[in-house]
């Protein structure tokens, strides 16, 4: 699904016109994926109108042909544009439909997706203790299944959520082991988010030693990966600079 913004464009080009060829050859399951591809590519533009034409466009496809697996993804993926939008419980509703297709067909990989966002759509709605709840089934399916990005994914978002609402001790805890499985897999952006987290924490915990050594570290992986969150982590090193002058 993703894809740099300067791509984007011409992606859209492609889709387009895979979407005309799908639909001259009565292709249904190329004209939904045309049609899915073109929400994505949106999605990424930031114009979350169109994004959501497209995937209530592919969903209605998608119903038709009965391909259910699709139908689950639109699904969470209509679910992700409305938690853009800051419409949170319209994102649940979403996500826990893709859930309900996903057990049925037994797509254990989308179960553990679709529940990972549920923490997230909670977490915005500020309910942490269902939020764990639902990171927490997120993070046992991704151990049984063997998905690595998925397992980081979850022990990520339960660190940002115990850092936000007090425990900072157990949120490091979990970006420590979310930090792990980003080296192990090679990911070096995860890696990076995990350490700019922790040094978050260990700022609010007052260790502003640690906190500039977990950053300096997150902004020589971002830097190596021309990554534009280096900024953001150099004005934090600034300010914790600025501050120890004074």
């Amino acid at each position: 699904m993703i894809c740099p913004l300067g791509n984007a464009k011409k992606a859209i080009e492609f889709y387009e016109k895979a979407l005309i060829i799908g639909r001259e050859i009565g292709d249904r399951r190329g004209e939904s994926a045309a049609i899915g591809n073109l929400g994505n590519a949106y999605t990424i533009f930031g114009d979350a109108k169109k994004a959501i034409t497209f995937y209530e466009e592919s969903l209605v496809i998608k119903r038709e042909i009965g391909d259910r697996r699709g139908e689950g993804n639109t699904l969470g993926n209509l679910g992700s544009v409305y938690a853009d939008l800051g419409d949170a419980k319209k994102a649940i509703t979403f996500y826990e439909k893709r859930i309900e297709i996903a057990r049925k067909i037994g797509d254990r990989r989308g179960e553990g997706s679709a529940f990972n966002n549920l923490g997230l759509a909670y977490a915005d709605l500020g309910n942490a203790k269902i939020a764990i709840e639902y990171y927490e089934k997120s993070l046992g399916i991704s151990r049984k299944i063997g998905n690595r990005r998925l397992e980081r994914d979850s022990l990520g978002n339960l660190g940002s959520v115990y850092a936000n609402f007090g425990d900072a001790k157990k949120a490091i805890e979990y970006y420590e082991q979310s930090s792990g499985i980003s080296r192990k897999i090679g990911d070096r952006r995860g890696e990076g988010n995990a350490l700019a987290n922790m040094g978050q924490t260990q700022k609010r915990l007052g260790d502003l030693e640690k906190a500039k050594k977990l950053w300096q570290a997150a902004l020589v992986i971002f830097q190596a990966i021309e990554s534009p969150s280096a900024k953001v982590v150099q004005g934090l090193l600034d300010a914790l600079e600025e501050n120890e002058k004074d």
